[in-house]
């Protein structure tokens, strides 16, 4: 199982990512899927907000107009609430964010293994190696440029061993993949929540209909409303990404598994097979 991310970037400034330069757009431009300039409507207005809403049912919240208690003429959604109020941090606005899509060979529905795999006897280790080859669906990836990418930006794959760099440069942040909800009662707000919980629900929760965006996300800790807090130098990481010159490129990994020869003699069904490939193998 190997798990790399992937992002679609104007060719332009993958030199600048290969010198580390990482660029961090503040969170509050992500919700802008009312704009008309937002063809594709892949950003979720619901970006760094909570929200508080009221059931006409629950009798500790009413919803008040002109002075007067409308709750109980009200009609509850199928979702259980009739009112909902949006709540956000500005601080949180101002977090930055740097996004791409996470790849897991696991997921067969993003990858194919291709068969027939490769076998390796490597005698003097007493172990076999097995090669899988895992190719990227171009569907998927054309998919994904329809979404994410567009514009004739290209794919550039990214290591996540590049993640430890942050670290040794104790860069404030947090990093994870997002979490999809399908419950429109999510996102509630907590008036006891920790600052790191805030962030982690405005930041890492999205609506299930963003899921094929499969995101990682990384949110740098500092105002990024200002244009010259969005860019940190991490140092040179060519050696943990890979680019591409078109769009939709062949993609694929070679993943090495190790077997123990014993082992697999024990439990293979096929051991008479086993042993003539270890003969041939002496042989030659």
């Amino acid at each position: 199982m190997a798990v790399y991310f992937i992002k679609f970037m104007d060719s332009k400034y993958i030199p600048s990512l290969e010198q580390g330069n990482m660029y961090f757009s503040p969170l509050k431009t992500f919700d802008k899927t009312n704009d008309k300039h937002d063809t594709k409507k892949i950003n979720d207005p619901n970006e760094g907000e909570s929200f508080i809403r009221i059931s006409s049912s629950d009798k500790t919240k009413h919803l008040f107009r002109n002075g007067q208690d409308i709750t109980k003429y009200l009609v509850d959604n199928d979702y259980g609430y009739c009112a909902e109020l949006k709540l956000f941090d500005e601080r949180v606005k101002k977090i930055g964010v740097f996004c791409c899509t996470v790849l897991d060979t696991r997921n067969s529905n993003d990858f194919e293994a291709n068969t027939p795999q490769k076998i390796i006897l490597l005698p003097s280790k007493n172990k076999v190696r097995i090669d899988t080859k895992f190719t990227l669906k171009k569907s998927f990836l054309r998919h994904l440029y329809n979404i994410v990418g567009g514009n004739d930006r290209v794919p550039v794959l990214i290591s996540p061993d590049f993640l430890k760099l942050f670290h040794i440069k104790e860069i404030p942040l947090m990093y994870g993949r997002v979490k999809y909800y399908d419950n429109k009662t999510q996102r509630n707000f907590n008036p006891i929540a920790t600052n790191d919980e805030m962030i982690k629900q405005s930041v890492f929760q999205k609506d299930s209909i963003y899921s094929d965006e499969k995101e990682f996300r990384i949110a740098l800790l500092r105002d990024c409303s200002l244009i010259e807090n969005r860019t940190i130098k991490i140092g040179n990481i060519t050696n943990y990404i890979v680019s591409f010159d078109e769009r939709i490129p062949e993609i694929y990994f070679i993943e090495n598994e190790y077997y123990d020869i014993e082992e697999i003699k024990k439990h293979a069904k096929k051991l008479t097979q086993i042993d003539t490939l270890l003969i041939k193998k002496e042989l030659t």
